[in-house]
C-alpha cells in the first residue's frame, strides 16, 4: 500500500493538517453513511474509490465483497450503528482502517473501546477527511515497513498493523473531570486551542485545552 502525499489547503475552525497521503493505486473506501454530503464524496472520488452503504447489515455483507482499505462509518444508522461495524471488522483475515463519524460526541466511548482508527465529529470539511485518511494509511505504511524490517517477517499481522494506525491519542497529562482518573484519549480537535477527549473508564466526554 504504497502512497505519496498532496498538500491540501487550509482547515476553517480546525488544526491544520499539512498534507494528506494519496494512493498511488486507487484504494476502496467503503462509507457507511447514507448522509455523507456530496462534498465529501467528490473529494474522496479524486484519489479513492469510494462506495456508500446505508446499514449496519448492508456495510457487513459489503465488507466481504469489497475488502476496503478503509471504512468510515457513521455512529447513527437506520439498523444500528458505527461501533457494531467496529466489531464486525475484528474477524476478518485483514482488518480494515476504520474511521467514526457523528454529531453526538457522548457515543464515542464506544467506538473507541471497539478499537476504530480515528473519529471525526459532524460537521466536518470534505478536505479533513480525505486527510485523515491519508494520515491513518500513511501510519499503516510506515508501520508495516517498521515491522518488515525490525524482524525480516514479510507476514506480519494485517490485524496487528490496522490497529496500531491511530490518531486516537492517550493523555496521560489529563484528567477525567468526571472520575479522576488519567490517561485519557483524545480523540479530535474541535479548534486549535481545545480537544475532544473521553474517559473509556466513565464514560464520559468533554472539551479539554491542548497541553502542545
Amino acid at each position: 500500500m504504497m502512497i505519496k502525499s498532496a498538500t491540501l489547503q487550509s482547515l476553517p475552525g480546525r488544526p491544520h493538517e499539512m498534507t494528506a497521503p494519496v494512493p498511488g493505486d486507487r484504494l476502496r473506501v467503503l462509507i457507511a453513511d447514507g448522509a455523507m454530503t456530496e462534498g465529501c464524496l467528490l473529494a474522496l472520488r479524486g484519489a479513492y474509490l469510494p462506495s456508500v452503504t446505508r446499514t449496519v447489515q448492508e456495510t457487513t455483507r459489503r465488507l466481504i465483497e469489497l475488502n476496503p482499505a478503509v471504512i468510515v462509518a457513521n455512529l447513527e444508522l437506520p439498523d444500528g450503528d458505527g461501533v457494531e461495524i467496529c466489531r464486525a471488522t475484528k474477524g476478518l483475515p485483514r482488518r480494515p482502517l476504520l474511521i467514526v463519524t457523528g454529531a453526538v460526541p457522548a457515543r464515542v466511548p464506544d467506538a473507541l473501546l471497539a478499537g476504530c482508527n480515528a473519529v471525526l465529529l459532524k460537521p466536518y470539511p470534505p478536505n479533513l477527511l480525505c486527510a485523515r485518511i491519508g494520515r491513518l494509511l500513511q501510519m499503516y505504511d510506515d508501520d508495516r515497513r517498521h515491522r518488515r524490517g525490525g524482524n525480516g517477517d514479510g507476514g506480519a499481522s494485517e490485524m496487528t498493523v490496522s490497529h496500531s494506525a491511530t490518531t486516537n491519542k492517550v493523555r496521560p497529562d489529563i484528567d477525567c473531570p468526571g472520575c479522576g482518573a488519567s490517561g485519557v484519549t483524545a480523540f479530535d480537535f474541535a479548534s486549535h486551542r481545545r480537544m475532544w477527549c473521553a474517559c473509556l473508564g466513565c464514560r464520559h466526554v468533554w472539551l479539554a485545552r491542548r497541553h502542545e
